[in-house]
């Protein structure tokens, strides 16, 4: 069945053949959990992007809030940390999402006014509150 969502003409003989083959296994003999998995593991490597995870922490270090669109900002910020496999209340991640506010340095000195938020959620809210006020 998953071969059926691999499409194109570079792909279609490979898929023909596999799936070809695939139907030849006889359960009673072969391992067919084990030849799955190993399909899997060849798969992923061949063909999934391993660069996903670096590209997004590249972003979003560069990642900068352009006023007023502060709901565009957060959303990006926080996929890309997701992405990234970066903990969205971790010190570092703080860091980053101010780092994107410098950008508006007013916004980011309100942000950081008396009472300074404690962790991302508080910061996260701030931002937003100062941006729509």
């Amino acid at each position: 069945m998953a071969l059926t969502y691999i499409k194109g003409d570079k792909v279609n003989r490979w898929v023909e053949r596999i799936a070809e083959w695939w139907d030849s296994l006889n359960l009673l003999i072969h391992n067919v959990h084990y030849t799955w998995t190993h399909f899997l593991e060849a798969f992923c490597m061949q063909y999934l992007d391993h660069t996903k995870q670096q590209r997004a922490g590249i972003k979003l270090e560069t990642h900068k809030f352009h006023f007023p669109l502060i709901d565009k900002y957060v959303t990006e910020f926080e996929d890309l940390t997701t992405l990234a496999g970066y903990t969205i209340g971790g010190a570092e991640t703080i860091n980053l999402f101010l780092k994107g506010l410098t950008l508006a340095p007013d916004i980011f000195d309100k942000v950081m006014d008396y009472p300074a938020p404690n962790n991302y959620h508080e910061l996260h809210n701030k931002a937003i509150s100062v941006v729509k006020a």
